[in-house]
């Protein structure tokens, strides 16, 4: 439910799937991402692992004001 609320905003938002380069995929460490028309890489997946190993702290809320 979570990655699936994510990737609708993101698709609203103009965003898309994508696979990454070696650069990107070092940084987010994912092979996969979510690239802004403005050329911006996000990583939904991570903040996903992120708020289940961390906790709230690490909610999506602060993705969508």
């Amino acid at each position: 439910m979570v990655v699936a609320d994510i990737s609708l905003c993101h698709r609203r938002a103009g965003a898309r799937w994508v696979d990454l380069d070696q650069e990107q995929q070092q940084l987010i460490r994912q092979s996969v991402g979510v690239r802004m028309p403005d050329g911006r890489a996000w990583n939904p997946l991570g903040k996903v692992v992120n708020r289940f190993e961390h906790g709230p702290q690490e909610s999506i809320q602060e993705l969508y004001p």
